[in-house]
């Protein structure tokens, strides 16, 4: 069974599926270039870069928890509770793909993609990472809204 020492870092998920204590939490909205930021990032030797974005990897097929889970977001204090924090490190894990691992075998970071409401969980990533790091990607209110109603959201449903 794993277990947290007493600093609270996290021991390796799985024996070969080992993470670095780093972590880099974009945080970022849809539409927003985050995708082209994130594997810019990724694109580094130094940087394991999971296949998907960080909800994804975590929550996977159970998308009603991960809407659940995001409307009572702040309201409770995931990172107090340790199997969720655990989970989310495990499930980082194995979204890192064999061939990324062999590559950069030396990798001293992670990257997450961590969008939308998903940033409620920050602090609970970072339980699971004792050297994470927050990079906030933000962007100019109307190419966001052009991006968006290029995506066939109309105006009304933008405001």
């Amino acid at each position: 069974m794993l277990t947290a020492d007493r600093t609270g870092a996290m021991p390796p998920a799985r024996p070969g599926k080992a993470l670095p204590p780093n972590a880099l939490l974009l945080n970022c909205f849809g539409r927003g270039g985050s995708s082209i930021v994130w594997n810019i990032i990724g694109s580094s030797p130094d940087v394991l870069m999971p296949d998907c974005e960080w909800h994804e990897g975590v929550f996977g097929r159970f998308y009603k928890l991960r809407k659940a889970a995001c409307h009572v977001g702040g309201a409770v204090n995931w990172a107090s509770v340790p199997f969720l924090w655990r989970h989310m490190r495990a499930a980082t894990a194995e979204t890192i793909l064999p061939g990324e691992r062999n590559e950069k075998f030396q990798a001293r970071y992670v990257v997450l993609k961590v969008m939308d409401y998903y940033i409620a969980f920050d602090d609970t990533i970072a339980r699971g990472f004792p050297k994470a790091r927050n990079l906030v990607l933000t962007r100019h209110r109307l190419p966001m809204c052009e991006g968006l109603m290029r995506s066939g959201l109309s105006e009304a449903r933008l405001s």
